[in-house]
């Protein structure tokens, strides 16, 4: 049976005093107030943060817009309005803004539009090109993708170590593979390999890019190798958790990997209600070791984003199980989640006690008045279409009068249907201290300076360096370290905390990569959180330990370039999920 939720004093969403003379406890969270709805798909998921360079990216009605987040924060410390801070870019498309995502390498920006039935189109930005408010983004490329005919875009991410691959999931459930081509310019694409066994109404990768879970209507969940094509396991849905007898409604309307031993599934069931369950799985790629392991639902987390939303913007009756979408943000060293979704009227959280993550449950907090809910425009109800972990604040965040404040925290921003920006500073009062100088969390990040511009500025220089690493900045790259362009390092890692918590992403040694970069032990970024690499804490073979060689060597050519091989990477992935939208499967594009 659903769980009911642990009441915590420990964990609270504040916002940043309204100007001098605002003494309340939560302060200011709006920091845009919503107006007219943006038009986006009701499944969009429209905002990014790139904690490498410091960069936050929204949508807008017409395209999307770019802050400093530091810049941002020191707007929204002071109580001064924060829009003087963005640019704002026209897509010139009639078909509004699916996605907003960055790569793994956080070098390229990818807007996805879902333009026409059969076809999508992702714009490619470079990273660099987006140093003020006032500079003229840089289009690499512009590519349409080939779906099923008849079918629609409905969610996009990036894969979580290979700059130039990314999944997509249509409208008709079917899920493809694509690979960036080399070169400038663009072009019509075809996804490599298409998951069609079954109609999927959510889809996300493994936190290595070996393995694609797809999500159904029955409340299963695929595990299928990126390699082959194939299905390697099938979660069944776990009805006595769900409190349902065998053979009730459960769809998984969203599922995420949390490093290589945690699987989030959100469950619609019967009446509109939900259910978040934290699957404890083997991870790999062996057939033979998911059918012999003991995949097990560990933690039922209960309803932890109930539903709120009864009309869907068409004015019909909202349906759960099919415009569901989930956002999720995490803090390993803190074994916490952060969880909200496009139907729901705020955020909610869930964490573990224990350092060895063993008993996860959804947690509230003790006084309502530090919930983090959505605000309502003047004129009706609004809800999210994106949210993202920002690592990189500096401002101290002050709880009580008088008494020492808070070291820097981070801060979850959640853009709204009718472009409200909102932002929490979220806080853990118990969380130890576990930078060198004791003052502040080890895996908040100072943001690096934007890569210079490829000499000539040309397309093809853009792209062949956005997976390398532009110069003087090592990117995911060549196994030599030090290039002379920066292709040879990995991403400098953060140290991990002493006993600290990680998801479990284990790093291994492979022979085809020599001395491949990897991002263990310190955190490694998405647009939306952060996971930790390498071997963590806890006992090899527990819930958040090895359970056997598991870091994939991608063996490519650089995102779209001649840049040396990509490496070994262990990575977290932290991009928002995807949800129902479903139709019977139709015939493949000519």
């Amino acid at each position: 049976m659903p769980t009911d939720a642990e009441e915590v004093e420990f964990v609270r969403f504040i916002g940043r005093p309204a100007g001098p003379d605002d003494k309340s406890q939560t302060g200011r969270s709006a920091l845009i107030e919503g107006g007219d709805a943006l038009g986006l798909p009701e499944t969009a998921d429209a905002l990014c943060v790139s904690n490498i360079y410091g960069r936050l990216f929204a949508a807008t009605a017409l395209g999307f817009k770019w802050a400093a987040t530091r810049r941002l924060e020191d707007l929204w410390v002071t109580g001064e309005p924060v829009e003087p801070a963005f640019g704002e870019l026209a897509l010139g498309s009639s078909a509004p803004l699916l996605v907003l995502a960055l790569n793994c390498t956080e070098q390229l920006l990818g807007a996805f539009t879902a333009s026409e039935e059969g076809s999508a189109v992702l714009h490619l930005y470079a990273i660099y090109s987006f140093n003020s408010p006032r500079a003229r983004p840089v289009q690499v490329a512009e590519h349409r993708l080939a779906l099923l005919t008849g079918a629609r875009l409905h969610s996009a991410h990036w894969s979580p170590t290979a700059p130039r691959s990314l999944l997509t999931l249509d409208t008709s459930g079917v899920v493809h593979v694509f690979e960036l081509p080399e070169g400038p310019g663009g072009g019509s694409l075809r996804g490599r390999e298409a998951f069609n066994e079954q109609p999927a109404i959510s889809a996300c990768w493994s936190a290595e890019g070996a393995l694609v879970f797809c999500g159904l209507q029955s409340g299963g969940v695929r595990v299928v190798s990126t390699a082959a094509g194939t299905t390697i396991h099938k979660l069944e849905p776990p009805f006595a958790e769900l409190g349902l007898a065998d053979g009730g409604d459960a769809a998984a309307v969203c599922v995420r990997a949390f490093g290589a031993t945690l699987l989030l599934v959100d469950y619609a069931l019967e009446g509109g209600t939900t259910n978040a369950v934290l699957w404890k799985v083997p991870g790999g790629t062996n057939e033979a070791a998911w059918a012999e392991a003991s995949a097990s639902p560990a933690h039922d987390l209960g309803p932890l984003c109930p539903p709120f939303r009864f009309d869907a913007a068409d004015g019909g009756e909202w349906d759960v199980a099919n415009s569901r979408r989930c956002f999720i943000a995490a803090v390993p060293a803190w074994r916490m989640l952060a969880f909200c979704s496009n139907d729901a009227d705020k955020l909610n959280c869930a964490g573990s006690r224990s350092k060895a993550g063993t008993a996860f449950s959804r947690w509230q907090m003790r006084s309502e008045e530090f919930d983090p809910v959505i605000p309502m425009t003047e004129t009706s109800e609004q809800f999210a279409v994106g949210m993202a972990l920002d690592l990189t604040a500096t401002a101290s965040v002050p709880l009580i009068a008088g008494e020492e404040p808070l070291p820097p925290s981070p801060v979850v921003w959640l853009l709204t249907s009718h472009g409200g920006l909102c932002a929490w500073c979220l806080l853990h009062t118990k969380a130890p201290t576990d930078s060198e100088d004791k003052k502040g969390y080890a895996f908040m990040v100072e943001p690096r300076p934007l890569p210079a511009p490829p000499v000539g500025s040309s397309s093809a220089a853009v792209q062949a360096q956005a997976a390398g690493g532009f110069r003087g900045f090592g990117g995911v790259g060549s196994a030599a370290a030090g290039g002379s362009f920066g292709l040879g390092g990995a991403l400098a890692p953060l140290p991990s905390p002493a006993g600290g918590f990680g998801f479990g992403t284990p790093a291994s040694s492979s022979a085809s990569a020599a001395a491949a970069p990897t991002l263990a032990p310190g955190a490694s970024f998405s647009s939306s959180g952060f996971g930790f690499g390498g071997a963590p804490p806890s006992p090899a073979g527990g819930l958040f330990g090895s359970s056997g060689r598991l870091a994939q060597t991608v063996s490519s050519s650089s995102l779209l370039g001649g840049a040396a091989p990509v490496g070994k990477v262990s990575m977290g992935i932290f991009g928002a999920a995807s949800s129902g939208a479903l139709g019977a499967p139709s015939a493949a594009a000519a």
